[in-house]
This record gives structure tokens, C-alpha cells and sequence, in this order.
């Protein structure tokens, strides 16, 4: 039985032969504590921006953000939200004017409940608990148009005059005088000592007084 040489490569075949696989590469090194604090600071916010119009939308036909919020399945924060929403103030006057028109929406809601004619069985202080609750808000959420405000108008026919409040005060206190003083003996008279009711003539000498009052 004849032996086989070893077969070898050609030349031409061996400049086709592929490179040696380089070594793998170092593993990774793990993010740090402030790091992964970073990236989840900025996942937060990316997801801020974008729940924001929806958000808006959502408060603005009556759902609140802590509601809207408990139906997104990322457990976001209420509190975060809102701080991220008022650190900006154009997205804080956007958040204003969504809860503006909802104030607009339950203001329709005023005069059903009071009628009754949602629930015709609800008890009346109850009805009457449901429209103070929403009166306060529509009063705390848009002040300008459902707050009720008395103003003093300084400039116009129905202003207070101070001057004449004044002149009235001073009137009257020297009406007071005058009644005190009817009420006192004269002021030029004196006063018996044992009658002090009972003023005497003031032309008589006080030393005539003394020598007659004399034993």
C-alpha cells in the first residue's frame, strides 16, 4: 500500500485564504451609579416631552394629570411631571389654558346637578356639595372669568370722598362738644365747694366768700 504525501497549498490559493479572526474585544466596563442616574434622567424627560400634548389634551376635557398619568404603564411621577411642566413657562401657560377650558366644560355641568337632572334621587345637600366643589375650582383655576369681585372705583361719581368723610367726623364731634358743654355749668362761674352743682355769681370776691363762711 503506497503512502500519500501531504497535499499543500497552492500558491495562487493561498493569497485567498482569509486573515486570521482578530481577538475579541475587552468586555465592557458597567456604567456607573451617576451615569445610569444620567440616562434615566433623560429617559424621564424624553417621555415628558412626549406625553405632554396628550397630557394637555386629556386635562383639558376633564381628566386630571395625576389621573392621566396612573393609566400609563411606565409608573411615572405626578409630582416630577408637574415641576417639569412649571420649570417652563411656555408649557406652564399651556398647562393654564388646558385647565382654563376645562373650567369652560364644567361650568355646563352647574345647572343639571342643580336640577337634578343627572340623578333626580341624589340627596339635596349633595347636589349642593357637588356644585360648591366645582364652583371652587372653576374660582381657583380660572379667576378672571369665574371669580366674583367687588370693585371701589376712586374716580367716579361713586366714589368716597375723604375730605367730606372727614368734614362729616369733624361735624360731629363738635356737635358733641355742644352737648357736653349744655351740660357743664358756665365757664366763667365757680364752683361751691360744698354744692358743686350749684354755681354762684362770679362777680362776688372768693375772700368775701371766706368771711362770711367764717364763725
Amino acid at each position: 500500500m503506497t503512502q500519500q504525501a501531504p497535499t499543500t497549498t497552492p500558491p495562487w490559493l493561498q493569497a485567498l485564504t482569509p486573515d486570521p479572526l482578530p481577538d475579541p474585544s475587552p468586555p465592557l466596563k458597567p456604567p456607573s451609579q451617576l451615569e445610569l442616574a444620567l440616562l434615566r434622567k433623560q429617559d424621564m424627560l424624553d417621555t415628558f416631552e412626549k406625553i405632554f400634548d396628550p397630557a394637555m389634551e386629556a386635562l383639558a376635557d376633564g381628566t386630571s394629570i395625576v389621573k392621566f398619568l396612573q393609566s400609563d404603564h411606565r409608573s411615572l411621577s405626578a409630582g416630577r411631571f408637574m415641576r417639569w411642566i412649571m420649570d417652563d413657562p411656555q408649557r406652564y401657560r399651556a398647562y393654564l389654558r388646558s385647565h382654563e377650558v376645562a373650567m369652560e366644560l364644567i361650568s355646563n355641568d352647574l345647572i343639571p346637578i342643580a336640577d337634578g337632572k343627572d340623578d333626580p334621587m341624589e340627596d339635596v345637600a349633595r347636589s349642593k356639595l357637588r356644585v360648591d366643589a366645582r364652583k371652587l375650582m372653576m374660582g381657583f383655576n380660572a379667576k378672571d372669568r369665574f371669580t366674583t369681585t367687588t370693585k371701589v372705583d376712586v374716580t367716579g361719581h361713586q366714589s368716597i370722598s375723604l375730605v367730606g368723610l372727614m368734614k362729616d367726623r369733624e361735624q360731629q364731634g363738635i356737635a358733641m362738644v355742644e352737648r357736653l358743654n349744655n351740660l357743664l355749668p358756665p365757664v366763667d362761674a365757680t364752683i361751691k365747694v360744698d354744692n358743686p352743682y350749684q354755681p354762684t355769681d362770679p362777680t362776688l370776691d372768693p375772700t368775701d366768700l371766706d368771711d362770711e363762711d367764717a364763725p
